[in-house]
């Protein structure tokens, strides 16, 4: 698992509504994919508690930071961080 499966909120798209000409979506309120997962009655208890222990003992912020420093590899400059995450 990681940061993106684990903390990262996606958009899912609910219904698409015609309105004339035009079609509109209606999307959920956003959240990370394991919280969907855990939302449903697919996983079996103890699956249910592995993946909120998991959850519970990782860290965003350092899963996060490989991911900036491989793009500031890739890209050959600094990336642009959150304000609540710390330089560094």
């Amino acid at each position: 698992m990681d940061y993106y499966t684990l903390f990262q909120p996606v958009l899912r798209l609910h219904a698409k509504l015609g309105c004339g000409d035009r079609i509109m979506g209606r999307w959920e309120r956003a959240q990370p994919p394991l919280r969907r997962l855990l939302a449903t009655t697919v996983l079996s208890p103890e699956q249910r508690q592995r993946l909120q222990r998991l959850r519970a003992a990782l860290n965003p912020r350092s899963l996060r930071q490989p991911i900036y420093q491989e793009l500031a590899r890739l890209l050959g400059q600094e990336v642009p961080r959150s304000a609540w995450e710390p330089a560094g």
